[in-house]
């Protein structure tokens, strides 16, 4: 048979019968993809930590003229506007790429939502491209047919992924679309660089990798993946040498050290520590009176329980959620079976990764590509603050794309290849468009991610704040109270997991307040109080709570002395409140 007619006779390499030109390239199919299965997140409005870094962060509502704070400070302090409440997040954050570019819209759209998903949106298409030419670039020295097939069934089952609706779907998550597109560029022009020879390619990959940095951390991984890709695929020629490959990596290990030294003195040179509060540390536990560290079993059983939570997300991407937070991961330990059966099949990858050194095949590059992308989110080396999170498999999760696409092409019928391809873009574009209409809003996704997440501290304490806010916009005092009531219930469930939540003693308190229960109020702000008196509103509510209590308890047969108490608490909080004064005036004597 020609080559001539096999090219008719096969679909998967993607060339068309004659020698035209296609009407839409290959490499755009993908990127039509990714805006078709994220066209209905582009009515959504803001979420999470969109408020942080968007909606009521000073420096990029500042637009243009706010990039110096950007670049200067730690990624949060535009919001907490209070030096040292930034740096609560373990190791601090800085990532001026993605702030910058939100400051940038905002100077013409300001905080309108549609304009903003639109772009996270825009930025997936754009990274459908990367990826699937520099998979087609890295693959390309191998056989023609079946390295396009690869390229192109990786890149479509990568933006069809479901895990991939936080990242997108999030206006925050726009660092990880940045660092992935950035990396993956760096890597393609080191290619380029090593194939043609041309030192400008080298410059580039060195300022896209600078900017990935600049994007997120995780870019850093990079310089362990760029290497494997050279000997990989790059070693085959007898023109490959230690040599070549050090002067291919210096101009992104300079724009590496560019970015550490940067980070460094602007986060006083924080990359991570154990944090004594389980929101950021979910390597502690509760004795009944103080935290204490899991020992060396415990936090390994966890760490592996994770890892293995990622595969499974991969290869069966359900129930997702935006929260792992603790207790989502309970106290496991190496009794477990799923610990067991993660660590074996970390041991799996890692044995099919170093074995495959000398064999240089695309299984073993895939597997030692998703230890390295995913080893700097695994808890391993540093505390990153949490059990794990979509998002975090994002980049990680080409690997698994690759693998798959690997193992589609190697089957002999091509007809149950492309079959197979079907059914599970199908799966996925269909979990993936529903999956997105829970990020509609804070409030739709709480709602639904409580059920996968009902022993996370965190989502039980949103919910129940959500709830509060709910309740404040309805006129009935009954609903309002059973409302109430309902998110009183999430609080509890927050503080039993972690007894001394502060966020969690506020949002009851404040329940309790809608309600008009102000001794009840009063008495869990004075607990968020007793924990950190600095914490935003506290102090305002705390005297109103404590105000409206006296006042209540003023109207009550012996209830004088402990109104009188507690009007001393608010004065001393607030020695210029005229009725606070006045009460004091009266009953103090």
């Amino acid at each position: 048979m020609s080559k001539k007619i096999k090219a008719k006779t096969n679909p998967v390499a993607g060339h068309p019968a004659s020698p035209s030109k296609p009407f839409i390239p290959i490499y755009l199919w993908p990127a039509l993809l990714a805006l078709v299965l994220y066209a209905n997140t582009l009515g959504h409005g803001f979420a999470l930590d969109d408020t942080i870094l968007i909606v009521k962060n000073q420096f990029t509502n500042k637009g243009i003229s706010g990039w110096g704070k950007i670049f200067s400070t730690d990624t949060f302090l535009g919001y907490y506007q209070l030096e040292g409440r930034e740096t609560m997040i373990t190791g601090g954050r800085y990532r001026p790429f993605s702030m910058a570019f939100f400051a940038l819209i905002y100077q013409f759209f300001e905080a309108k939502p549609f304009v903003f998903h639109l772009f996270n949106v825009l930025l997936y298409g754009l990274s459908a491209v990367v990826v699937y030419k520099t998979l087609r670039t890295l693959l390309h020295r191998t056989a023609e047919e079946s390295v396009f097939s690869i390229a192109f069934i990786a890149t479509l089952l990568f933006v069809a992924h479901p895990v991939h609706t936080e990242v997108v779907a999030n206006v925050k998550s726009a660092d990880e679309l940045f660092c992935l597109l950035f990396s993956l560029l760096s890597l393609l022009f080191v290619l380029k660089a090593s194939d043609s020879g041309q030192n400008k390619w080298s410059r580039w990959a060195g300022l896209a990798f600078l900017c990935a940095c600049f994007s997120k951390e995780n870019a850093l991984t990079f310089l362990a993946v760029i290497p494997l890709a050279l000997w990989f695929f790059r070693s085959d020629d007898g023109r490959f040498s230690a040599g070549k490959t050090i002067r291919l990596l210096a101009f992104p290990l300079l724009g590496a050290v560019l970015f550490i030294l940067v980070r460094g003195a602007v986060l006083d040179w924080k990359f991570g520590e154990n944090a004594n509060v389980l929101i950021n540390n979910p390597f502690i536990k509760w004795t009944g009176a103080n935290w204490v560290p899991f020992n060396f079993g415990e936090r390994s059983a966890a760490i592996v329980y994770s890892m293995g939570k990622y595969l499974q997300l991969l290869l069966f991407p359900h129930p997702l959620t935006h929260d792992y937070y603790p207790r989502f991961i309970g106290l496991v330990t190496w009794s477990d079976v799923w610990v067991w059966l993660s660590a074996a099949a970390i041991v799996l990858i890692a044995y099919i990764g170093f074995k495959g050194l000398k064999q240089k095949n695309i299984l073993a590059f895939s597997a030692l590509y998703y230890g390295a992308t995913l080893s700097i989110v695994s808890n391993v080396f540093f505390p990153i603050g949490t059990n794990m999170a979509e998002r975090f498999v994002y980049m990680p999760s080409i690997a698994f794309c690759v693998v798959l696409g690997y193992l589609l092409t190697r089957l002999n019928n091509r007809k149950l290849a492309w079959g197979l391809l079907a059914v599970i873009l199908v799966l996925y574009s269909g979990k993936t468009v529903t999956r997105n209409r829970v990020w509609k809003d804070n409030g739709t996704l709480a709602a639904n991610d409580i059920k996968t997440s009902a022993n996370s501290a965190k989502l039980n304490n949103s919910y129940g704040a959500q709830l509060c806010q709910d309740a404040m916009k309805l006129n009935d005092p009954r609903e309002k109270t059973g409302l109430t009531n309902v998110a009183i219930g999430y609080f509890n469930k927050a503080l039993e997991i972690n007894p001394d939540y502060i966020e969690a003693f506020y949002g009851r308190g404040s329940a309790w307040f809608i309600q008009g229960n102000f001794m009840a109020a009063a008495q869990d702000y004075l607990r968020a109080d007793n924990i950190d008196p600095q914490f935003p509103n506290l102090k305002t509510n705390l005297v109103l709570a404590l105000r409206e209590a006296a006042k209540v308890l003023l109207r009550q047969e012996g209830g004088k002395a402990t109104a009188v108490q507690y009007l001393r608490e608010a004065q001393r909080r607030y020695p210029n409140d005229p009725e606070i004064n006045t009460l004091l005036a009266q009953y103090g004597q």
